[in-house]
């Protein structure tokens, strides 16, 4: 009965560490992976533009025009210069800003960081 009892607690100890184990696969692949395959095939598709040197993406555009001006540039300014609307415009001041690359001067002024 004893020898029993050693093997299910063995047993056990195996089972708790591989749902370990998946547990960490699972927080690795969530944090590694994109969550759909269209969102895969957009990023491959994006690197392969920006190797090719043809279009610049959004995010080079703004980190560009911003760059070239020393005082900074306002909204209005960025909008007229990048030809970009006001909800991608903000999604990339959004994500520029997040990553150090450019700073707010003052309200709704961008300087390179």
């Amino acid at each position: 009965m004893k020898k029993i009892e050693k093997e299910i607690s063995a047993v056990a100890k195996k089972i708790a560490a591989l749902g370990r184990q998946l547990d960490r696969i699972a927080t690795q692949i969530s944090k590694g992976k994109p969550k759909s395959t269209a969102a895969k095939k957009t990023g491959t598709a994006a690197r392969t533009r920006k190797k090719a040197g043809k279009k610049a993406s959004l995010v080079d555009q703004v980190i560009h025009v911003i760059g070239k001006a020393k005082k900074g540039l306002n909204i209005p300014a960025l909008k007229k210069k990048t030809g970009l609307g006001d909800r991608q415009l903000s999604n990339v001041l959004y994500k520029l800003t997040k990553k150090g690359i450019v700073k707010t001067e003052a309200r709704g002024i961008y300087i390179k960081g």
